[in-house]
């Protein structure tokens, strides 16, 4: 039956649950600010109720959890576009880099250098006994080759910084598994009362989120509290168990691979998954092409310096060396003499002097619609790759912005779900004082009561 130290027991209930309430609230507060911190509700429940002869009376109320507002729909949402939205923003990163290691700068680019190769050729077919017309040939071929092999370079130094970043990338992935898969040991034990660590769960959710900036990652919630991770397929996290990845290479396919599992991880996204595109399509695409535009003209233009008779009466002379472009350089020949660079073909094997049918050749490849083999002229070629490479940036910047608005957008309702809202917690601040005040004010109603009935 119900007396007056149940009233007072159950005003104790109402104020420590009240404080509890409070303190949450005040906790909130204090981390409005905190990125990534969720918004945190005490549950109420009534005490298990007192059967009587009498009747059912209740013994007050407890704070049964204090939950952790999430939605896990927008949670996978958002690592969905973020991960896209990271592999295409990483992959216009390298783009626009390549764009302006081949792209056409006001001066000093490969066509512009080209043009003033050519534009030598005819100036030595007006005067091809001149040296200096000689001269102003070699040092366009020395500007050309170096054009080549600084755009050649310059992207293999892109792709060794790309290489390096993905290293990188990489490593991440095995320490955030390993820091999620120790918080899921430390949330498990935390949880194994009944209560909820949220905290915990928000530092895990913060990790999570990071890691699927690098790959695309599925996350599932076990009924103990802990989470697995997988990726591609594969686990990544399990409980508190961990896997870890490598970088690994299988045939010319750069990759990530499972630490002794054999192949590759079937799908790749996020940051690493742009880096991969890049180092494994795009730049050895555009690389090639680069190769392909200077291993033709080097062809050319030996195939015909080589018919025509030099000064110094040599005949069969290469004007450039290399097989590439970064190898691409002045023939040995015509970098040691000036007399070595033929303008024209000789007479009865006798040099011709004021020839100058081998100048005008070679001055009009800059017009030829078929550069050794490639299908168009040198102009043409080069500004196909600038083209391809031009819309390849636009679209990969294209593609990022859209994802990263929808991430964004989600990451908003995420907030709007999880976040704090100083407003709403003052509210509810004056909410559960109140509730403190009322039951304060029960104790002094119960005291009274008893200080009554020892006056009796």
């Amino acid at each position: 039956m119900p007396s007056l130290g149940s009233i007072l027991s159950i005003a104790s209930s109402a104020l420590r649950s009240q404080q509890r309430a409070i303190n949450v609230v005040s906790h909130n507060i204090a981390n409005a600010e905190t990125e990534g911190y969720s918004r945190q509700l005490p549950q109420l429940s009534p005490w298990p109720p007192h059967t009587t002869p009498n009747g059912v009376y209740g013994t007050g109320v407890r704070v049964a959890n204090v939950a952790q507002v999430r939605d896990s729909l927008l949670d996978r949402s958002y690592l969905r576009e973020v991960g896209q939205a990271s592999s295409e923003r990483a992959l216009h990163g390298i783009l626009a880099q390549t764009e302006g290691l081949l792209g056409n700068p006001s001066d000093g680019g490969i066509l512009e250098s080209a043009s003033a190769f050519f534009s030598a050729f005819s100036e030595l077919a007006t005067r091809p006994d001149n040296q200096s017309a000689r001269s102003l040939l070699r040092e366009a071929g020395r500007q050309l080759s170096s054009r080549f092999r600084e755009a050649s370079g310059g992207l293999s130094d892109l792709r060794a910084v790309t290489e390096r970043r993905f290293v990188a990338g990489v490593d991440r992935i095995n320490e955030l598994s390993a820091e999620i898969a120790a918080l899921n040991g430390h949330i498990t034990a935390d949880e194994s009362s009944g209560a909820t660590s949220n905290d915990l769960r928000d530092e895990r959710r913060r990790l999570i989120d990071e890691l699927g900036t690098l790959v695309p990652v599925a996350v599932w919630e076990r009924s103990s509290g802990a989470v697995g991770v997988t990726t591609g397929g594969l686990s990544l996290v399990d409980g508190p168990n961990h896997t870890e990845v490598e970088v690994r290479t299988v045939g010319s396919t750069l990759g990530i691979g499972i630490v002794g599992r054999p192949g590759l991880l079937p799908e790749v996204g996020g940051t690493l998954g742009g880096f991969l595109e890049a180092l494994n399509t795009e730049l050895p695409s555009f690389q090639a092409r680069l190769d392909d535009l200077a291993v033709a003209l080097v062809t050319e233009v030996n195939a015909l310096h080589q018919t025509g008779t030099a000064p110094s009466g040599a005949t069969g002379i290469d004007f450039f060396s290399g097989t590439s472009a970064w190898s691409m350089t002045l023939s040995a020949d015509v970098e040691a003499d000036l007399s070595n660079i033929a303008a024209g073909t000789d007479l009865a094997g006798v040099y011709a002097a004021g020839s100058n049918d081998i100048a005008l050749a070679l001055a009009q490849l800059r017009d030829t619609q078929d550069l050794g083999g490639l299908g168009l002229g040198f102009e043409d070629y080069h500004q196909e790759t600038v083209t391809q490479l031009g819309v390849r940036v636009s679209s990969s910047d294209t593609n990022a912005r859209v994802h990263e608005t929808l991430a964004d957008n989600l990451d908003t309702q995420r907030l709007s779900v999880s976040g704090v809202s100083t407003d709403e917690e003052l509210v509810r601040l004056i909410q559960y004082q109140t509730g403190y005040q009322a039951a304060a004010r029960v104790v002094t109603a119960a005291q009274e009561l008893l200080d009554t009935l020892i006056r009796m």
